[in-house]
């Protein structure tokens, strides 16, 4: 742990570590020693408990709430989404109670975890390898509890944690790869699923379908670049954000931007802003939002060989107007219209 993230485990907020040589820096830590070094061990063991939520995450858990039957987090790269997503599944797993006196208590203790019986939890990545051996698991590896005697149960091959909670509860929370279609996600009761990324919507109608019995809750995080990094295309989750912005109450939307996290070095975010503003994907990737892509419908397009010198249009000669308002397949109407004009000039 570097000495920035001592003294912000410790509440020491006036003093930035960078401000310091590295004489400072030391006399710093041999100040601060004593008390720093057993919250140091103790973060480690129980990192969850010394978890600080940025603003945007805090909002986030707010609307995990009866009343919401699914909460997305939409935002761009390393915005903080997806530890809010790993930090709700490990609290349904844990229990409310292990995070009384926490820093995290004021942020979840309103989240319906239901105590009165063993939970089911799963964790979706959209494939086994980039989602859940590469982001899910090792997430879950560092917020859950390191300290011998935790009772924790990992049983690595089939991506599984399991967990008695202080109440007595059997808990199990069970990794799951969209790939694997929806016959694999039929017959369960699960309390609260965790979709990491856009998943086909077969999938996610079935993993509904999972928590109507129990009252169950399903968090989305997702960087919203479209489906299966079809860049621009226009999806099932823009069609559950409309539902949302039309007044659907049992859906949530927070839009999580790259600004949102504090504990990204400004160099860096600038760096970011500089490499993706003016591309149609950067809204999704800096700020989380919605896009449609721009750009050629005609890739051949030769300007050396299509275009001529503008000239006065004869009036008898035929005109067409196209419109295309579809949000998804700008060129449909376009591709129609000049086939339309190649079969008449045929037979002029």
């Amino acid at each position: 742990m570097d000495l920035q993230s001592v003294l912000d485990l410790c509440g020491i907020e006036d003093v930035r570590a960078c401000d310091l040589d590295p004489d400072g820096k030391q006399k710093l830590w041999d100040s601060i020693k004593p008390f720093a070094q057993p919250l140091v061990k103790q973060s480690k063991e129980h990192p969850l408990k010394f978890y600080k939520c940025t603003d945007k995450q805090a909002a986030f858990l707010k609307t995990v709430r009866p009343d919401i039957k699914t909460s997305v987090a939409k935002g761009g790269n390393r915005t903080g989404k997806t530890h809010i997503g790993a930090l709700v599944a490990c609290v349904y797993l844990l229990g409310k109670d292990y995070f009384i006196g926490s820093d995290l208590w004021e942020h979840i203790k309103d989240i319906p975890v239901p105590e009165d019986k063993g939970r089911t939890i799963w964790a979706i990545g959209v494939d086994f390898d980039a989602g859940i051996k590469s982001v899910i698991w090792p997430k879950l590896k560092m917020f859950l509890p390191k300290s011998e005697g935790t009772g924790l149960v990992w049983r690595d091959y089939e991506k599984v944690v399991e967990y008695t909670d202080a109440r007595g509860n059997k808990n199990t929370l069970r990794c799951k790869s969209a790939e694997s279609g929806r016959s694999k996600f039929q017959g369960a009761s699960v309390d609260l699923i965790w979709e990491d990324e856009e998943i086909p919507e077969e999938v996610h109608d079935e993993c509904y379908q999972r928590t109507i019995d129990c009252a169950g809750h399903i968090i989305i995080t997702c960087t919203p670049i479209g489906e299966e990094g079809k860049v621009g295309t226009i999806t099932w989750l823009y069609d559950l954000f409309e539902r949302c912005m039309a007044g659907e109450r049992a859906v949530s939307f927070t839009t999580f931007s790259i600004f949102d996290n504090p504990h990204l070095p400004p160099a860096e975010v600038q760096a970011a802003v500089d490499k993706w503003s003016g591309r149609p994907e950067g809204r999704a990737r800096l700020y989380g939002d919605f896009y449609q892509a721009l750009g050629l419908c005609y890739y051949e397009l030769d300007p050396g060989v299509h275009f001529i010198k503008p000239y006065q249009i004869p009036n008898d000669w035929m005109r067409f107007r196209v419109i295309d308002p579809h949000p998804a397949k700008a060129t449909a109407c376009v591709w129609l219209a000049v086939d339309w004009f190649n079969n008449l000039t045929a037979y002029r």
